[in-house]
This record gives structure tokens, C-alpha cells and sequence, in this order.
């Protein structure tokens, strides 16, 4: 791969872990979907490097996950045009974030990192997050429209408001979980690494801050995932379970009385929330009530089309070709509202098949070399993408955390595989 075309995809995704604030300008200056902007500039590094490995007559790398991930695509195409009736358009191509994810796959497959280029991702975290705190501070106290381009969960009683700080334009809840807890997992690690361990508590601190005042209760499950990042691999394992405590109880209460001082309604947010006391009627009436419910719905559904699936005719908050689920949602809900069984569902045991073994490899390679690099925050912070489809739905990667994610570890790849295991952060 010729130095040129490196630079020039690095650049792509030094722009892409800036996607919030790229995407809310591109939509409000330009009328410029962030999903057509970054599928323009994926499809030209594309072309990129393909024309680069003809030139240089060098062998296309592929991973065995991307391999996969490229027969799902393949499957969800062909079961879009003929189970769920799409029309193979210029626009089903470009706003397919499917085919971006495989762009991207491809892409960090055949480009090189250099040491140089991984330094300066940490910067550029540490400006989205905080920027993602004081957004989200500024909607709760003062305006919870700034720098929102959709309404999505706004409405109801404060404790209840779902905001998104700076991911409006990008995905709203699904990008905020999947972009601020993998950077907050690869910051905690890195200062966990060189010693600072005040300052993974003061980025722990704040990024509980925008998870709690956030609302979405998945988000919340995968911020407590990065407390495991503090355990050492050579401590038993009470001494880890001891330190979690630890670490946990100063986290909370720091957080608590910081968010109470600063006069936000962490009260209600804990009590009508989190816990839902103020619902009446039982669990059914409880937000989780609709995890049950798909499981009840995917149960009697799914035996007609298991193999193939029913197709995605049906799409969350938009018109529904899928006369028999929408007639069994009852209203109730907007979808089969856990990601794996509306997977099952869609694409059937076949394409479900698919999708699961390239979630497997990808797991795989990014323990297998975290685990040699000794930063496990990289696994974890991928872990929220595997336990965000119990309760969202959502199959794509094309969020800036979950890529950031894949660059380290081809960053640790690349460094185990030319280096003997000599990987460095800083």
C-alpha cells in the first residue's frame, strides 16, 4: 500500500472520529445526510486501495470477520430485494449502512497505523467528550433542543427526556452509547497504563455524568462494563472483586454529589427513570415490559419463516411493509425490540447464522490482542456492542467509537505480528 493512499484513509478516519460534529454541520449547513457523506468518502478510499494494490501488484488483506460480515451484506441485499420487495436504487445503495460498515472493514483490513497516528486519537476523544458533557449539562439545565436536529424521545416530564448531547445528527442514543463509552474505555486504559490513575477516575466521573443524564438504560449497563477495566490480570479474585467495590462507590458518589451540586435532577432521573416508581400497572407498563413482549411475539412469528427470515419490510419509526408484525405490535411498540431476535426474524437461522459468526471472529481477534497488549479497555468497550442488541436494534458498526475500537486492535495486530509483541501506546 503506497504511503499516499495511507495517509489519505487515515485522514478519512481521523474525520470520522470527529462524526458528531462533522455530521450535525454537514446536515444543518449542507442538507448533507452524515450517511451519505461518510459512504462518499469510504467509497473513494475504496477505490483507493484497490487501484494502489493493482498498481503495486500487492494482495488484498481480508479478515476472516470481514469475510463474514461481507456474505451478511450479501444476504440482507438479496433478502431485501426479493422477501422484503426494495428496490436496488442509487439511494437504497448510499444510505445501506451495511455497505458502509463493510466499506470500513475493508478499509482498516488494508491499511497500516503508525505509532504517530495512534497518539493523537486520544486527543481527539478527550475534545468529543468533553464537548459531549458540557452539551448534554447545557440541554438538561438551560435547553434541551441545543444542537438537537430531531426531536426523537423529547417529549414528557424531565426525568424521562431522552437527549443526546452532540449525536443528533448521527444516530442519536445509539451513537452516543457507541461512540462516548468505547472512548471512555480507551482513556480510562490509557491513563490506567501510564499511572494517572486520577484522571481515569475524573473521565469515569464525567462520562457517568452524560450516560446518567442521557436516560437510555443500555447505555447505563455498558458504562458499568468499564469498571472491569481496573482489575490487574495478576490479582486474585478478591482482591479484584474488592477494588471494583472500590472504585464503583467512589465513581457513584463523586458523580452523584458533583451532578447535586451542579443542580441537575439525578433524584428523579435514579427514581422515575432508572427504576420506574412512578409507573403504575406492573411490569408491562415498565419500558422493559416491551423486552417481553418481543420475546412473545418472536415466539409465535418466527416459526413461520425460520430458515430465511420474513425480510426487513418493517423499519422502526417509518412505514411498514409487514402487515403481520405491525398487526401483532399491537401498537405496544415500534418493533421486535431485542436486536437478536428481530436479526432471527428478519434474516432468518441462515442470515442470523452469518451475522453471529462474524460477531464471534471480530470478538475473538479484539480479545486475543488486547489481551497480549495488556488493554483490555478495547475489549470492553466493543462488549457494548455485543449487549446493545438485547435491548436496541441495531447491526451495522458504523458508529466513531466501535471504529476506533477496530484501529487499535489492528494497531495491536500489526505491532504482535511485526514487532514480537512489542506494542506501545505512548
Amino acid at each position: 500500500m503506497s504511503s499516499f493512499v495511507n495517509k489519505i484513509n487515515r485522514l478519512i478516519i481521523l474525520v470520522f472520529a470527529l462524526a458528531p460534529f462533522v455530521g450535525y454541520l454537514s446536515t444543518t449547513l449542507f442538507n448533507i445526510g452524515w450517511n451519505s457523506l461518510f459512504f462518499a468518502l469510504f467509497f473513494l478510499s475504496v477505490l483507493l486501495i484497490i487501484l494502489s494494490i493493482l498498481i503495486t501488484n500487492k494482495k488484498v488483506n481480508i479478515s476472516g470477520y470481514t469475510i463474514f460480515f461481507f456474505f451478511f451484506l450479501v444476504y440482507t441485499i438479496v433478502s431485501d430485494l426479493y422477501l422484503a420487495d426494495k428496490d436496488f436504487t442509487l439511494q437504497y445503495i448510499y444510505l445501506n449502512r451495511l455497505i458502509s460498515s463493510f466499506f470500513i472493514l475493508f478499509i482498516i483490513d488494508n491499511i497500516t497505523f503508525t505509532k504517530r497516528f495512534i497518539i493523537r486519537l486520544p486527543i481527539i476523544f478527550i475534545f468529543v467528550f468533553i464537548c459531549s458533557f458540557l452539551v448534554i449539562v447545557y440541554q438538561e439545565v438551560i435547553d434541551f433542543r441545543f444542537m438537537t436536529i430531531r426531536d426523537y424521545s423529547l417529549t414528557g416530564p424531565v426525568y424521562d427526556r431522552r437527549l443526546h448531547s452532540i449525536f443528533s445528527a448521527t444516530g442519536a442514543n445509539i451513537s452516543l452509547g457507541l461512540t462516548v463509552v468505547p472512548y471512555l474505555a480507551i482513556l480510562v486504559n490509557l491513563n490506567l497504563v501510564k499511572g494517572k490513575r486520577a484522571l481515569s477516575l475524573f473521565f469515569m466521573i464525567i462520562g457517568g455524568i452524560v450516560v446518567l443524564l442521557s436516560k437510555w438504560r443500555w447505555i447505563m449497563l455498558n458504562y458499568f462494563l468499564l469498571f472491569f477495566i481496573y482489575i490487574r490480570s495478576t490479582a486474585s479474585i478478591f482482591k479484584s472483586i474488592i477494588l471494583i467495590i472500590m472504585v464503583t462507590t467512589v465513581i457513584s458518589f463523586a458523580g452523584y454529589y458533583i451532578s447535586k451540586g451542579i443542580g441537575l435532577p439525578v433524584d428523579d432521573i435514579i427514581s422515575n427513570r432508572i427504576f420506574e416508581h412512578n409507573r403504575e400497572g406492573g411490569l408491562s407498563n415498565m419500558t422493559a415490559g416491551t423486552r417481553i413482549f418481543a420475546f412473545y411475539i418472536f415466539v409465535k412469528l418466527f416459526p413461520e419463516n425460520p430458515w430465511f427470515g420474513k425480510g426487513r419490510s418493517h423499519s422502526f419509526g417509518g412505514d411498514s411493509g409487514d402487515e403481520t408484525l405491525l398487526r401483532e405490535l399491537q401498537g405496544r411498540t415500534s418493533q421486535i425490540h431485542v436486536g437478536y431476535l428481530s436479526l432471527l426474524y428478519y434474516y432468518g437461522i441462515f442470515g442470523g447464522l452469518l451475522y453471529f459468526i462474524f460477531l464471534y471472529k471480530l470478538s475473538f481477534s479484539i480479545f486475543l490482542y488486547s489481551k497480549k497488549a495488556g488493554f483490555l479497555g478495547i475489549f470492553y468497550g466493543f462488549l457494548g456492542f455485543i449487549l446493545m442488541n438485547f435491548t436496541e436494534v441495531n447491526f451495522d458498526i458504523l458508529q466513531p467509537g466501535v471504529i476506533m475500537i477496530l484501529v487499535f486492535n489492528k494497531y495491536n495486530k500489526q505491532n504482535y505480528i511485526t514487532k514480537s509483541n512489542v506494542l506501545s501506546y505512548y
